[in-house]
Parts: C-alpha cells; sequence; structure tokens
C-alpha cells in the first residue's frame, strides 16, 4: 500500500512539472522588432544619449581643422626707392593764381606767386607762356589740359581782369616765379592758370 502511494505521489509530481513547463513556454516568444514593444514600455527602456562619434571623412578630404592664432607682426621692410629727380619724359602739373589790389588809378602794382615742383628736375627747363588761346610746339596743352615737351615748362593763363602784364622768373630745377602787373586802375587785379613741366 505504501509503494503504491509513493508512486502515484511521485506520478503527480511528474504531472504538475509537465503541465507547468509547457505554461511557461506557451506564455514566453522571441522578440524581433521593436513594433513588438507598448510604446510606453519602449519609451522606458531608452537609455541616456551617448557621445557624439568621430566625424567621417569625405573622399580623401580630411576634416578642416580649427584656426589658428594669429602671428606676430613682421620686421619693418626697408624704406621704397624714392627718385632724386623727375624721370625723363614725365609730366608735373600744377596751378597758380596772382591777385591783388591797385590802391591808386595813377600808379600800377606788381605781385607774385610761387611755382614749387613736387619733384626737382634733372636740370633746369626752358620756359614758355600761353595766354588763352595761344599754342605752341612745345606747349601744345591748354589751361584745362596743362602739358609740355621735354625739358620745357609751360604756363598757362586761364583767365585775369585789370591785369597789364605777366613775367616769369627764369625756371631752376625746383620751380619758378610768376608775377603780374596791374593795370592804373584803382581796385582788384587777378590772374591764374596752370602749368606743366617735363623732365
Amino acid at each position: 500500500m505504501l509503494r503504491f502511494v509513493k508512486s502515484n505521489a511521485i506520478a503527480l509530481i511528474a504531472l504538475v512539472f509537465a503541465m507547468t513547463g509547457t505554461g511557461l513556454a506557451a506564455s514566453h516568444y522571441v522578440i524581433t522588432s521593436t513594433k513588438q514593444i507598448k510604446p510606453s514600455v519602449l519609451k522606458k527602456l531608452h537609455g541616456a544619449r551617448g557621445s557624439r562619434g568621430a566625424t567621417g571623412h569625405t573622399g580623401s578630404q580630411g576634416v578642416q581643422g580649427p584656426v589658428g592664432r594669429q602671428g606676430l607682426p613682421g620686421a619693418q621692410g626697408p624704406e621704397g626707392p624714392f627718385p632724386s629727380s623727375l624721370p625723363a619724359g614725365k609730366t608735373l602739373t600744377g596751378t597758380w593764381e596772382v591777385d591783388g589790389n591797385n590802391p591808386t588809378k595813377s600808379s600800377t602794382t606788381t605781385l607774385s606767386a610761387a611755382i614749387s615742383f613736387q619733384f626737382p628736375l634733372a636740370s633746369p627747363p626752358q620756359w614758355a607762356y600761353e595766354s588763352a588761346g595761344e599754342h605752341s610746339k612745345e606747349c601744345p596743352g591748354s589751361s584745362a589740359e596743362p602739358s609740355a615737351t621735354a625739358g620745357w615748362m609751360c604756363v598757362y593763363e586761364a583767365e585775369s581782369g585789370s591785369v597789364q602784364g605777366v613775367f616769369l622768373a627764369t625756371p631752376s630745377r625746383f620751380g619758378s616765379f610768376i608775377e603780374a602787373e596791374s593795370e592804373e586802375t584803382e581796385g582788384l587785379f587777378y590772374i591764374y592758370g596752370t602749368w606743366a613741366v617735363t623732365g
């Protein structure tokens, strides 16, 4: 009787385990996609964001690095060349003006103005005075467009009032003086124009 009870007990236990194992197997399955997981559960499964990976390369060109610091200023370079005299064939131009007041009708007044070259010439030039409308082969320009042939200084008159004479001092390598004499008329007198000199 006791042997029968033990045999039945062992058979009963085996049956229970077999039924339990079948139940466990039936309640589990393999997950192959996140679509199989409930969204609210999937949200809780997300971990913290990882650090950014290294930037990839495109072709053979590498990733541009950061801009470097600006370098120190370089040393002062030598002074550039400065001509000791106006090069041959180069032309300088400028303006001139003489004006003043003649106090009486019975006398004249003479005033002067300086003409200074921006660069000294290699030698003193010859000169010519061109009244309004006059031109010579040495001075083919005008008061609006002053010019001079090589070795010449040309003084062009643009406009004048109550002036009876103009005198130009012999030019030097550095410039010249121009004088204007008023008429025997009381009051203001003036004259002005342009000049050009070519080395």
